[in-house]
């Protein structure tokens, strides 16, 4: 089964992370999703999270899940390791996972 940590700050967390990951991040191609930052213009939270995953040695891609289809997600999900939500808005992140069918692969992804 894989593992699904949730946490808040990556920029303080992350490091624990690692230790159940099962690899070094070096070699380790990480999803990064922006999109509960969108209605924001200051996003230097998000900004310090994905330095700190660069920092650590993490193979980052960027993925915005607003308006992007199930399959264009699923296909973009299939070439990553690991899988990091940023914050921001809740609300408006859980209308894209809704709508894109995100929380659908990664519920498939999980089990």
């Amino acid at each position: 089964m894989k593992k699904l940590f949730l946490a808040s700050v990556a920029c303080f967390t992350v490091q624990k992370v690692t230790e159940i990951l099962p690899d070094k991040p070096a070699n380790l191609k990480l999803a990064f999703i922006s999109t509960a930052s969108n209605p924001y213009k200051d996003k230097s939270w998000l900004y310090k999270d994905r330095d700190k995953l660069i920092e650590m040695g993490f193979i980052v891609k960027d993925i915005d899940i607003a308006y992007k289809t199930h399959e264009y997600l699923q296909k973009e999900l299939a070439t990553v390791d690991v899988v990091f939500v940023s914050g921001g808005n809740t609300f408006y992140l859980l209308e894209k996972v809704r709508d894109s069918g995100f929380d659908k692969i990664i519920k498939k992804n999980n089990q």
